[in-house]
């Protein structure tokens, strides 16, 4: 989905695990965003298709002591990159990050409001106007 949205050729571009070369990370440096959780998929989207990638497949053997660091805000903060990545940079990752949590506080609020009115035997939010 990631590489779909912000159009990479690459085929893990969330991998923590990669090199580049200093020379391409000069390039694109200033234009990786200050906040958000992927860097490679960053790097790529901010390289605009020049970089030619070289993928090689590795293996983790299975974790055997410690907790992944994955949770809401980071998936809440990846996704604000996206959001950014895909409006050039013109939607900070921040606002981003802050416009997907109030959105989830009136999306409570609207449920919360139709539930109460379905019991208390409203339907409509609205009085139904009579016609003459």
């Amino acid at each position: 989905m990631t590489c779909r949205l912000l159009g990479l050729r690459a085929s893990d571009p969330l991998s923590g695990f990669f090199m580049i070369r200093r020379s391409a990370f000069n390039e694109v440096a200033l234009n990786l965003q200050q906040d958000g959780f992927k860097i490679l998929a960053d790097m790529l989207s901010a390289s605009g298709g020049r970089w030619k990638v070289l993928e090689l497949s590795y293996a983790f053997h299975p974790r055997s002591g410690g907790l992944s660091k994955m949770d809401s805000a980071i998936v809440l903060e990846f996704l604000g990159l996206l959001i950014s990545r895909i409006t050039g940079g013109m939607v900070p990752v921040r606002f981003a990050i802050f416009s997907m949590v109030g959105l989830t506080g009136v999306v409570v609020q609207l449920a919360i409001v139709r539930l109460s009115m379905a019991l208390a035997g409203s339907g409509s939010p609205l009085p139904k106007a009579s016609v003459s």
